[in-house]
Formats: structure tokens, C-alpha cells, sequence
């Protein structure tokens, strides 16, 4: 069997320096056992972290467990740990990392049946996110086998749910309702999975184009999810009421549950950030290959130092607290450079959640503008709305990767927009001819209405600059910097024109937020 001694804190450093010198002599039948209860309150906390969605502290308990399972040689307690871990890695979509330890362990009749059921039904859900379906029912339904024959009691709702989302991918519809509706029967009815449930089969009738029938589904799921922060159940939910009520030509109720929908993806995007695992696993990743070395030449000093007189072992035993005292002199200026980047990152999340609150208040209006407007076309207007809501997502990805925050780059930002808005422009077979002066940084609060004022301008002409039969339609945006700091913003379109003294309202509004002069 191939195991993988894997090592990612000063906690496990310590862990593992003290296991190397208490395993030199023999463990009593009291250390066996609390060494054992150390490593399975290990597996149980790195669960608890990862469902509240602390993943750095998951993933170092788990890690943690597995390390010290293998120093006890303990084989039953490194399988527990093993499938926690693989589980982990699933979850964070690393599935090299989990197929790696699916083909180190295996289930046995050493081991419990609770355990053994618990590893197919991993397995099956790594083969479902995967795609690979077949393989994915097989693991499941050896799961349920398991735990029938053993009376297992708690895991046949997950089973029952894992089978029906393979059904469902597999378009076997009948089945998919069969086992979602058996894993109601089995969750507390104020869980997560219930609601979960419950939105499984909203979503497979919404699959099957019984719009009533999901729309029923998913309202109970609302219901159930009211007076809760579960994010990751409402946002999908309210996007599947959306579509279902666009299936039914009800567009308010479209209006409605979009906003809803926004407003959840951006609390699930939120958490997301704010706990983003794989840049701090980055800043570890140098550090965590120079302690995995060093553990293995450990590990193999100790096997020699057990066929050494007294004297050998004392130098050893020296070594090896220069070399602790040498990682912990490291690893103390590693935690520096952390707090700093985690004092930083608090900033950052601070000023996106202010801009974030502005951007929402901006929607709104652009939203309830839109909803007294006189559209002869529906699909028109929810392009016209998606439009800006696009403009300001985009502003939101140029500030994302761009290192510094208070400025973006104009030329690319109004170069995204334009390739969104070609394809609208070509519907309608007008040309688009955009000329931007190159690297025009612009401040962020600024050019979020710069960039709703070049989607209004273009949109409009679109809409009201042309006939029906025109075929040689043309819009024309000009922008360059002046020597002020300044820009200078010309647009202009080959159609019938603006009546003498008009004012489009929503670009006299973005033209006296940016407090600009415009003919």
C-alpha cells in the first residue's frame, strides 16, 4: 500500500517531531488509546471546519490525522482519515489529489461496514462530478447495499440523493423522482439536505418542462429557506423560478426573482472570496515542500537511530531540535508575511462590499427605470437591462485583476463592453466602429458611469436611430485623453437624430454624476 505523509502547519511540524520521539520506545495500552482518540477528534473537527467552511483549518486537521495515523501504523484510522481527505479534495475540485487516494486505500472487512459504505459513496461522488455515471451508480448502489444489510442509520438520505442526481444526469427522470422523494423521507425536515431535496425536484420538473410542477417545488424550498443565510440553496432557487416563469411569459414575476437571484449570487461569490483556500494555500506551497523533505529524512533517521547504541541516539536527538528550532525561526516570518496579506485581504473586502452596495443601489434604479418603460418588446428590455448589469460586472472583473484598486484600465474596460454589444449591434445589422485611445486609467468611482453612459448611448441608437429597412447604419464612439487629465467622449450615428432641445434623461443623469460638460 502507498501512503503519502503529507504536512501543512507549525502544528503538524510540532506533532510530527514529538510522535518521532515518543515512537522510539514502545506506546502503553493508555497512550494507544489516546492516541487514537487524538486522531479521530482530528477527523471530526476537520468535518465540523469544512462544513461551517473553514477549509484552511479542515484541511490541516485532516492532514494532520492522516500523518499521525500512519506514524501509530494504525491502518483503520489512516482509512478514516484517508477518505475525509478525499472527500475534502472533491469539494475543492482537486480530483488528482482525490483519485490518488482512492487508489491508495480500499475497503476491507477489517474495516467498519460505516466506513466501507462511507468510501463508496465518496467514490461515487467523485465519479459524478467526473461525468462518469456508470461508474458513479455502481459505487453508489454498493453504498446503499451496505447500508441496508448493516442497517445503517443517517446515510441513506445522502445515498438516496447522490443516486437521484445520477438518474437526473442521465435523463431518467422517473427514477432521479423516485430517490429524491425517498431522501425526504429520511432528512430532518429543518435541515439543508430536506431544502435541498426539495429543490432537486424542482429542478428535475423544471428539466422535464413542467414549468407549474417545478415552480411548486421550488416555492416550498423558499419557504424552507426564508429565515436562513443558506446562499448556496436560495441563489440557484430563485434562477429556476426566473426560467420557469420566462417559460410562462410572466415577466414580472421574472423581474422579481432575477433580482433575487443577484442578490444571493453575490453573498455566494462573498464567501467564496472571503474564504478563498487556494491563495493561502499558495503562500504555504514553498514552505509545506521544504517540511515534507525534511519529515521523510526524519522519519528515516529515526528507523536507524532504533539499531544505535545510547550515544547515537543523544545526537540525534540534537539534530533534530536544531533543525525544529530552524523550521520554527522560518515558519514565525512566514506567519508574519500571512497577517500582513490577511490585514490587506480585510481591507479589500471591506471596499468590495461598499462598492458592491453602491453597484446594487445603481441596478435598482437602472431596473425600475426599465419597468416604466413602454417596451414593445420584452426580450428588448431584459437585454437592455442585462446590458448595464453587464457593464457593471465587467467593471467588477477589471478591478479583480488589476493590482491597483482605485483605477482601472478604461481602453480595456470599454473594449469588453463593445465585444458584448457587437453581437446586439449585428442582430440588427448596424455597424459598431469603436476608436479608444491605448492605457487610459481612469478613477474606479468614475468609470462605472462612464461605462452605463457608452452602453445607454449605443443601446439607444440601436433602439430609436433607425428604420426597419435601414441596411447602413453606422455608430461611431471616438475617446482620447487631453492634457488635463481629462477625456474627451464623442459619439455619434448615421440615423434620423434627436429633436432640437431633447435630453435623453438617463445620459443627462450619468453626465452630471461624472460632472462633466456634453453638447
Amino acid at each position: 500500500m502507498k501512503r503519502k505523509l503529507r504536512v501543512i502547519s507549525f502544528k503538524n511540524l510540532c506533532l510530527s517531531f514529538f510522535v518521532c520521539v515518543l515512537s522510539i520506545t514502545s506506546f502503553s495500552q493508555e497512550e494507544i488509546k489516546s492516541n487514537e482518540k487524538r486522531v479521530l477528534d482530528l477527523i471530526q473537527y476537520g468535518r465540523n471546519q469544512l462544513e461551517l467552511g473553514n477549509k484552511i483549518a479542515a484541511f490541516d486537521a485532516l492532514v494532520s490525522a492522516q500523518n499521525y495515523s500512519l506514524i501509530l501504523d494504525d491502518e483503520v484510522l489512516f482509512y478514516k482519515a484517508s477518505l475525509e481527505l478525499a472527500n475534502f479534495y472533491i469539494l475543492k475540485n482537486r480530483m488528482t489529489d482525490a483519485r490518488e487516494i482512492f487508489e491508495m486505500v480500499h475497503p476491507s472487512e477489517k474495516f467498519s461496514p460505516e466506513d466501507n459504505c462511507r468510501y463508496f459513496h465518496r467514490k461515487a461522488f467523485f465519479y459524478n462530478q467526473l461525468g462518469t455515471l456508470d461508474s458513479a451508480r455502481y459505487c453508489s448502489l454498493r453504498a446503499l447495499n451496505i447500508a441496508r444489510t448493516n442497517n445503517l442509520k443517517g446515510v441513506f438520505g445522502t445515498i438516496y440523493n447522490e443516486l437521484g442526481n445520477i438518474y437526473e444526469r442521465n435523463r431518467i427522470y422517473d427514477t432521479s423522482m423516485y430517490y429524491y422523494n425517498l431522501a425526504l423521507g429520511e432528512f430532518d425536515t429543518n435541515s439543508m439536505d430536506y431544502a435541498n431535496a426539495y429543490y432537486n425536484i424542482g429542478r428535475t420538473f423544471h428539466e422535464m418542462h413542467l414549468w407549474d410542477s417545478s415552480i411548486f417545488y421550488l416555492q416550498k424550498v423558499m419557504l424552507k429557506t426564508e429565515e436562513t443565510d443558506w446562499s448556496s440553496i436560495k441563489s440557484p432557487t430563485y434562477n429556476y423560478l426566473a426560467e420557469n416563469y420566462i417559460k410562462l411569459n410572466d415577466s414580472t414575476q421574472v423581474y422579481k426573482y432575477k433580482w433575487f437571484y443577484t442578490n444571493e449570487e453575490l453573498k455566494v461569490m462573498h464567501q467564496v472570496h472571503g474564504k478563498d483556500l487556494e491563495k493561502l494555500e499558495a503562500e504555504y506551497g514553498a514552505t509545506r515542500k521544504k517540511v515534507e523533505i525534511q519529515e521523510q529524512k526524519i522519519l528515516l533517521e529515526q528507523e536507524k537511530s532504533e539499531k544505535q547504541t545510547l550515544s547515537n541516539l543523544i545526537v540525534l536527538l540534537i539534530g533534530a531540535i536544531l533543525l525544529f528550532f530552524v523550521f520554527l525561526f522560518v515558519i514565525r516570518n512566514k506567519n508574519k508575511r500571512l497577517n500582513k496579506l490577511l490585514s490587506e485581504n480585510e481591507f479589500l473586502v471591506g471596499e468590495a462590499n461598499h462598492r458592491i452596495k453602491n453597484n446594487l443601489q445603481i441596478i435598482v434604479s437602472l431596473v425600475s427605470r426599465e419597468i416604466y418603460k413602454k417596451e414593445d418588446d420584452e426580450i428588448d428590455a431584459l437585454r437592455n437591462i442585462a446590458s448595464k448589469i453587464d457593464s457593471i460586472a465587467t467593471l467588477h472583473q477589471q478591478m479583480y485583476i488589476n493590482e491597483e484598486k482605485s483605477e482601472i484600465d478604461l481602453t480595456h474596460y470599454l473594449n469588453t463592453l463593445t465585444e458584448n454589444l457587437v453581437p446586439l449591434c449585428d442582430m440588427k445589422k448596424i455597424g459598431l466602429e469603436v476608436e479608444i485611445e491605448e492605457e487610459i486609467l481612469f478613477g474606479v468611482s468614475k468609470s462605472i458611469y462612464i461605462g452605463l453612459l457608452f452602453n445607454e448611448l449605443i443601446v439607444n441608437s440601436m433602439k430609436h436611430a433607425f428604420q426597419a429597412s435601414d441596411e447602413s447604419g453606422v455608430i461611431k464612439v471616438i475617446i482620447g485623453k487631453l492634457n488635463n487629465g481629462k477625456i474627451a467622449f464623442e459619439f455619434s450615428d448615421n440615423g434620423k437624430g434627436i429633436q432640437a432641445g431633447q435630453k435623453p434623461k438617463l445620459i443627462d443623469m450619468m453626465c452630471r454624476q461624472l460632472k462633466c460638460k456634453y453638447e
